[in-house]
């Protein structure tokens, strides 16, 4: 939306950010692919990573063309690196047309020296399943970026096993119906520290060149 796109326009400038090198779309939901294309007129944008499964086809053709338009190439998963750090993209391949949306959302894996982040988009456990089998213990990470906002069809037991994660940050607004109180709980029993960024703000997390990082006071 329009009142996403300028909040995240003032946070990226706020931080001395007046255009992006690369941007990823996890899936075409209007919560997180609504504003791509008014961003991608707003500011420059070097490169754009987009799953390539959708039901949403108009979004998805709204965001193509506007790439087109402002000259911003585009790619379907894969991985990406930039100096020390290396995004890699997976994709679940779950083709079928009665898999929901959120299921065929690219989910990004963060790694910079020894430390890794998981952002997990709208994901549940589908994906989750799928991600155990194919990377599993490759899915170690320091921080987690929750599934589904929390929600209780995202973050399973079996998937947390295997990230066994440090830090939880899960994206929510302010009094919103997420996280699932089963999601939640199941965050919490991992015994990491789980900030929702409805409660908390932002989250600003510092990595240290050997892997070490905290969380920024704000």
């Amino acid at each position: 939306s329009s009142n996403t796109v300028n909040t995240l326009s003032s946070e990226l400038k706020a931080q001395g950010v007046y255009s992006i090198d690369t941007l990823v779309v996890s899936h075409y939901h209007d919560d997180h692919a609504g504003g791509v294309a008014s961003l991608l007129r707003s500011m420059p944008v070097g490169e754009l990573f987009i799953p390539e499964q959708t039901d949403q086809a108009a979004v998805k053709r709204e965001i193509l063309n506007t790439a087109q338009e402002r000259g911003v190439t585009v790619y379907e998963e894969m991985e990406i690196s930039v100096g020390e750090m290396r995004l890699a993209l997976y994709a679940s391949h779950m083709e079928l047309a009665d898999v929901d949306e959120n299921e065929r959302c690219l989910v990004a894996n963060l790694h910079y020296g020894d430390f890794n982040c998981l952002f997990m988009g709208d994901a549940g456990f589908q994906t989750e399943d799928y991600l155990v089998w194919k990377y599993g213990d490759l899915l170690e990470s320091e921080v987690l970026k929750a599934g589904h906002h929390g929600s209780n069809t995202s973050s399973g037991y079996a998937f947390l096993n295997k990230v066994r994660p440090r830090l939880i940050v899960v994206p929510m607004r302010a009094g919103a119906r997420l996280p699932g109180a089963e999601g939640l709980a199941r965050l919490q029993s991992t015994g990491a520290p789980v900030y929702q960024t409805g409660i908390y703000g932002t989250v600003n997390i510092a990595v240290l060149p050997d892997g070490r990082f905290y969380v920024e006071e704000t």
